[in-house]
């Protein structure tokens, strides 16, 4: 008899660890569940205020070429010189206006200067040399 009492309190301790050991489990995987949503939630924050900023650059960067062109469309001689050397290239012209480019790559840090033709046909670069002749 004494060991039926013993094999029905083993049988409860075991029911009971039983019970414990799930509820620890579905705690576990709830308490899992909610950090995941909360974790994506926050990512998914992050991912938004990324695009906005990577959205503000690229609008800052697009108003300042548009700056850049609008400057360089003020520059009536420089004008002058391009429309005589797309008629006509002449060596001096060339110069004057790779000399103008110089100007821009100093003042505005950039790596090239192009002038390209309204068929995309790259004409001349302060380089002399261009990874593409056409940019269409």
């Amino acid at each position: 008899m004494d060991n039926q009492k013993v094999r029905k309190e083993l049988r409860r301790v075991i029911i009971a660890l039983t019970a414990v050991v799930i509820v620890i489990i579905a705690a576990g995987g709830y308490f899992y569940k909610v950090q995941e949503r909360q974790y994506l939630r926050q990512v998914e924050a992050n991912l938004m205020a990324i695009g906005r900023l990577k959205a503000d650059q690229i609008a800052k960067w697009r108003a300042e070429r548009i700056g850049d062109a609008m400057v360089t469309m003020d520059r009536a001689g420089l004008i002058r010189d391009i429309e005589d050397f797309l008629m006509t290239p002449t060596e001096a012209i060339k110069e004057k206006i790779l000399k103008k480019f110089e100007t821009f790559r100093r003042c505005y840090h950039y790596a090239d200067v192009l002038l390209v033709d309204p068929d995309g046909k790259v004409r001349l670069n302060l380089n002399g040399h261009c990874e593409f002749d056409r940019l269409r």
